[in-house]
Parts: structure tokens; C-alpha cells; sequence
């Protein structure tokens, strides 16, 4: 499975490379996705602020996860916590 996983990465940054956008269509795509957002209803947002607590608290138990995907001992202790937050 590891191997199949490199291998899909390998070829999707090959085709990132290949596929690259102008300007003008990403802005388009951009804009694009910014009109839906607004007819559903998710823009403009009622309280641009409402959970960034928590986001942050997230970030930080996060961070403490190390690149080979080993867990900082404090980070269960921290996630749990954050866990209790959302619910």
C-alpha cells in the first residue's frame, strides 16, 4: 500500500506541474466559488470570529504531532480537551 500511495503522490504532483492555470482562470474559478458561497447562504459571515478559539486550540494539539507522525505526549491530553469543547 505504501508503495501505491508514493506513487499516486508522484503522479499528482506530475500533473500539477502539467496543469498549470493562468491568472485570469484561477481568478475566475475563485470568483466562481465565491458567488455559490453566497447563494448558499455561507458569505458573508454572521460572526467572522465564532470559533477561532477552538481553531486555535486545534492548531496548537496539532502541532504537536512530529513528522513521522508520533504523538507529543501532551497532545492527547490537549486534543481530549478541545474535543469536550466542540461538543
Amino acid at each position: 500500500m505504501k508503495a501505491n500511495g508514493k506513487e499516486l503522490l508522484r503522479m499528482e504532483s506530475e500533473l500539477a506541474r502539467k496543469s498549470r492555470l493562468s491568472l485570469k482562470k484561477k481568478f475566475v474559478i475563485l470568483d466562481g466559488l465565491y458567488r455559490e458561497a453566497l447563494f448558499l447562504g455561507v458569505f458573508p459571515l454572521k460572526d467572522p470570529l465564532e470559533g477561532l478559539e477552538i481553531d486555535i486550540k486545534l492548531a496548537r494539539a496539532l502541532n504537536g504531532v512530529s513528522n513521522d507522525g508520533s504523538l507529543d505526549e501532551n497532545f492527547l491530553k490537549s486534543f481530549g480537551k478541545i474535543e469536550k469543547e466542540i461538543r
